[in-house]
């Protein structure tokens, strides 16, 4: 932990982490299931590798 780290300054933080999450969270829920990025990032998450360039290869070609 920083020292002599105000208080405000993580509550800020942890305010802001969680508006972000959410944001991405409802930008993901509204966006087409079909397109590219949308296949590349479920591919991602489905796996418990995580992507590389070859798998993000083979989903763009599908």
């Amino acid at each position: 932990m920083i020292e002599n780290l105000p208080g405000y300054v993580s509550i800020i933080f942890i305010l802001t982490t969680f508006l972000t999450v959410g944001i991405f969270l409802y930008a993901v829920k509204r966006s087409d299931f079909n397109s590219t990025a949308a296949k590349v990032l479920r591919s991602c998450l489905k796996t418990h590798k995580g992507c590389n360039r070859r798998s993000i290869n083979r989903i763009i070609a599908i």
